[in-house]
């Protein structure tokens, strides 16, 4: 199951990386720019239930992706590739290589979704604000300040947005390299492909309930390059200043999730951590 090549791990976390993005992206555009669903005062729950449902099934390709990219770790997130290097489960060049290949396919995949929408409607291209930006959502604010007019999440609502993002990610990290273990104990090649398919799809699964949930209150970023994508080419549509105030946010509590979740793993296994496929 181990890649020839650092260069092999590395096209195939490009592809696998860029292609999850997109999916992400496009998803977000279209759901806005069809109003595949509408919210009005009545149905709000029903609405957001249907759009975290429909955005949390697109994951579903992640097990589809991890399959076909899976013998290079296929982590997809820089927070996770953090986490394994702060752990020795990467070296450092290793690690340098995964963020760069990561950045690199998150911002094409964003530039592929912006030129989509453009081509779809013109003046998206002067204002693109429908590429799915993330924002802690009304649902859970206990404050709020107003910024040029524009009510907006003020610091706890903030501080409340990070815990919620930091706890889902934190379990979530937890699972994958708890699933892990159940690779050291395979005595074949053939026993571990099926047990890395099976860990792929209980990933898959997991994220889907963790979005799902997440979407209605935070927006569920799960992944800093996921969040970076569409503040690069909305930078100066409707907000894109309070994506960019809250971004940080979604930053620090992918990075310092993925770390406590791994943290965990390795307590209570007391082994050396290694990607779940």
């Amino acid at each position: 199951m181990s890649p020839k090549s650092l260069k092999h791990c590395c096209v195939d976390e490009f592809f696998g990386t860029y292609l999850l993005i997109f999916m992400t992206l496009v998803l977000s555009w279209a759901f806005k720019v069809t109003n595949l669903f509408h919210s009005d005062n009545t149905n709000e729950i029903v609405y957001w239930t249907e759009f975290s449902l429909t955005f949390g099934s697109c994951y579903v390709f992640l097990f589809v992706l991890i399959l076909f990219f899976g013998h290079g770790g296929a982590l997809f997130n820089p927070a996770l590739v953090l986490a394994m290097w702060t752990n020795k489960g990467f070296k450092a060049k290793q690690s340098v290589c995964y963020l760069l290949v990561e950045l690199v396919g998150t911002i094409l995949a964003g530039l592929t979704v912006y030129v989509i929408a453009g081509s779809y409607d013109h003046t998206q291209w002067a204002n693109p604000t429908t590429l799915g930006i993330t924002t802690i959502n009304q649902h859970i604010w206990v404050d709020k300040i107003n910024i040029d007019g524009v009510n907006q999440a003020g610091i706890a609502s903030m501080l409340l947005g990070f815990m919620i993002e930091f706890g889902f990610f934190a379990l979530f990290t937890l699972a994958i390299f708890q699933l892990a273990k159940r690779r050291y104990n395979q005595k074949n090649k053939r026993s571990e492909l099926q047990c890395c398919m099976i860990n792929s799809v209980l990933i898959t699964l997991f994220l889907v309930v963790i979005v799902t949930v997440q979407i209605p209150l935070t927006g569920a970023s799960c992944n800093p390059f996921r969040s970076l994508a569409p503040l690069v080419f909305q930078s100066w549509g409707e907000n894109a200043a309070l994506g960019w105030i809250q971004y940080p946010l979604y930053l620090l509590s992918t990075i310092i999730g993925a770390q406590l979740g791994v943290l965990c793993s390795v307590q209570l296994s007391k082994k050396k951590i290694a990607a779940p496929v």
